[in-house]
């Protein structure tokens, strides 16, 4: 209370704010229109060759897409990232942590492997799409460590798509669904377990003419 009603402390703080650059906040509006890739260290438990875990996310969906690699050259995130474009499309602007003229060399090695994609390096990101992106890799970070302890196992390799699994169904606190319905217009599937059929029943079924013999008597 003191300091808000003292004029000279309060001319002291105004003098001390720094102006910086002013960054337009990132907005999205198609689904295939921009995504955000990260990539954090896990050389302190490395699993085989891989010691880094890449992250691609969808900005409009929230969607993200989780892979281990090996170093941060850019040729092997651009390997990383092809088979990610192939299956859900490529962006017409990426934005990424690291700098331009690395992201660059990214895009350049993208070309080489694909020649017809055609990429936007994105403008550096805003400071709460940077929080947004920093909160989900503690969320990676702090799942991964959960299942590595439920399953007693160091294989975070294996467990990185499980955790990639969990984000993507559960809802997000800004689309207020799940980035998976956004993705694919439907709510995600596990198998027989998420028909009508009683959990004690699933263990018997073995062959597709069973499962629509015992569909057809819940129907009834």
């Amino acid at each position: 209370m003191f300091i808000s009603f003292c004029i000279e402390c309060q001319e002291k703080k105004k003098s001390s704010v720094q102006k910086g650059l002013v960054v337009k906040p990132v907005r999205s509006e198609t689904i295939f229109s921009r995504c955000q890739i990260d990539s954090f260290n896990f050389q302190t438990l490395p699993d085989g060759e891989f010691k880094y875990i890449l992250t691609f996310i969808n900005h409009f969906s929230k969607f993200c897409v989780l892979r281990p690699h090996a170093s941060k050259r850019a040729e092997e995130v651009a390997n990383t990232l092809l088979p990610i474009f192939l299956t859900f499309g490529a962006p017409v602007i990426r934005v990424q942590d690291n700098g331009r003229e690395f992201v660059n060399v990214v895009v350049s090695e993208l070309s080489t492997l694909w020649p017809e994609l055609k990429l936007v390096t994105g403008r550096p990101r805003d400071p709460q799409s940077q929080g947004a992106v920093e909160r989900l890799n503690g969320v990676i970070q702090d799942k991964l460590k959960i299942w590595m302890y439920e399953n007693q196992s160091s294989r975070w390799t294996i467990g990185v798509h499980f955790v990639q699994w969990q984000i993507n169904i559960s809802e997000h606190e800004t689309i207020k669904t799940s980035p998976f319905k956004v993705m694919f217009g439907m709510e995600p599937k596990v198998g027989l377990a998420s028909t009508v059929i009683p959990p004690n029943m699933l263990g018997n079924i073995r062959t597709e003419e069973y499962l629509d013999t015992i569909l057809q008597n819940e129907a009834e």
